[in-house]
């Protein structure tokens, strides 16, 4: 019965995280979370466990990864009670359809977390996975030193790309699976990012704690129970606002890349775009369309290489419509996944940065929807409600200090903002002319905030 209302729950609104124990009294720390689904390890197949798990309304996951029979080791988590399995690795196709066909009948989820190179965003999976990611934040340097970006502000590692591509591309729900990094001591600000690299762009981070964060909060230690709360509320404040991920993104400069090209590839040319705060879409060749063009007045085309006659029939009529597009070159291809390595090395770096010199050139002028004043260290979204009355403004900190005087400056005629942050009462923000745009001012940010102008 409970299994049943279980699977009856939506896998859209699953919120994942790799679990720390298989002691009973673990779950009361789930009690007020959002956190419904647990990713467990082998060991932690204990009957007791996921019964209990399964009485208070949560999914529990078998981690299986490559070696021995996936087959086998899939049917003993269910022999445990477990709700379903998550394929994590990568396994070749043919093993992968033995296990869901042996699984077919208990009609028990199957999850698949790839690597990046293997996923495929246009098939019809349940979830689109990786365990594969950046670990978010302002990238130092040997000497202590921020790296600069291409903006000469700190460069900040995110999975920006991989979201804006997954979330065009596919209809499931995305979720990053990469843990947090080894020999490093983390803070709970460190966390927090990690969810809203995720959320911001409608994906979800399967939460995974390090070693010493799960030792201190099992033992209930007062400072690790404070950043478990500020935790939940982050990971709550999204679900209370599930609607965002439906939102489709803002602004009139569409980048038609898809996989192939390296859409998927960590530092290249869509994160350098997202660096610069420019509210953009990503159009995969397989969906580009004038109706997926939309109200885009430029588009980039980084698949000149790789269009079918279709395809530049549709960027043909682009142009003849009075749209601007920027191409790159046929002769330059841009980096694409290759073995473990989701972002580009020093040699590929090189390449990419003298592409964007011309790209940034022609972008830097252009008007594609708002402008933003003040956000070294911020990572930034921007979605648009379906009758695009209302605009939706994601602003991540990532510095360790809160933020002064942000400015943010629209086209069109807004009159109405407010600004909400988790935990925290939704307030109004005045708005005011700027030459021929609408304006708002943020007057300080501490780790996040949405704005939303109306």
């Amino acid at each position: 019965m409970f299994l049943a209302l279980i699977l009856a729950v939506s896998l859209a609104d699953w919120v994942p995280a790799r679990w720390i124990s298989t002691e009973l009294k673990s779950l009361e720390l789930l009690k007020e979370t959002p956190i419904n689904c647990l990713l467990l390890e082998p060991e932690q197949w204990t009957p007791g466990f996921a019964e209990a798990a399964t009485k208070q309304g949560v999914v529990t996951l078998g981690v299986v990864r490559p070696g021995g029979d996936p087959v086998e080791t899939a049917r003993q988590a269910l022999g445990r009670k477990l709700t379903g399995v998550v394929l994590e690795g990568d396994f070749a196709p043919a093993a992968t359809a033995r296990v869901r066909e042996a699984l077919a009948a208990s009609q028990a989820p199957v999850i698949e977390m790839l690597p990046r190179r293997l996923l495929r965003p246009e098939s019809a999976k349940p979830i689109l996975a990786t365990y594969q990611g950046m670990w978010p934040g302002i990238e130092v340097e040997e000497n202590g030193a921020a790296k600069a970006g291409p903006t000469g502000s700190p460069w900040v590692n995110t999975n920006t790309a991989f979201y804006l591509f997954a979330r065009a591309a596919s209809e499931a729900p995305v979720w990053m699976g990469n843990l947090p990094p080894a020999k490093r001591v983390l803070k709970g600000e460190d966390y927090l990012h990690a969810i809203g690299d995720a959320a911001i762009f409608g994906a979800r981070w399967v939460v995974a704690l390090d070693a010493d964060f799960a030792k201190r909060l099992l033992a209930g230690e007062a400072t690790a129970l404070k950043d478990w709360r500020r935790l939940a509320l982050h990971l709550q404040y999204f679900e209370d606002h599930k609607d965002w991920r439906a939102f489709p993104f803002y602004g009139a400069l569409g980048v038609v890349q898809d996989a192939d090209s390296g859409a998927l590839v960590s530092g290249s040319i869509l994160d350098m775009i997202a660096a610069k705060h420019t509210p953009f879409r990503v159009i995969p060749r397989q969906k580009l369309s004038g109706k997926a063009i939309g109200n885009a007045r430029i588009v980039l085309n980084l698949e000149s290489a790789l269009l079918e006659p279709q395809h530049q029939e549709v960027l043909k009529g682009f142009t003849d419509g009075g749209g601007t597009m920027l191409t790159s070159p046929p002769d330059s291809p841009l980096p694409a996944l290759a073995g473990d390595r989701i972002a580009t090395d020093e040699e590929q770096q090189k390449q990419i940065d003298a592409l964007w010199k011309g790209i940034n050139s022609m972008l830097g002028a252009a008007d594609l929807g708002a402008r933003l004043f003040h956000v070294q260290g911020l990572a930034t979204s921007f979605l648009a409600s379906p009758d695009s009355k209302q605009i939706v403004i994601h602003l991540l900190n990532y510095t360790d200090y809160p933020i002064e005087n942000i400015a943010i400056h629209f086209p069109g005629t807004f009159r109405r903002a407010k600004i909400m942050t988790p935990g925290g009462p939704v307030q109004d923000v005045e708005m005011y002319r700027q030459d021929r745009n609408a304006a708002v001012d943020v007057d300080t940010l501490g780790l996040y905030a949405t704005l939303i102008v109306e």
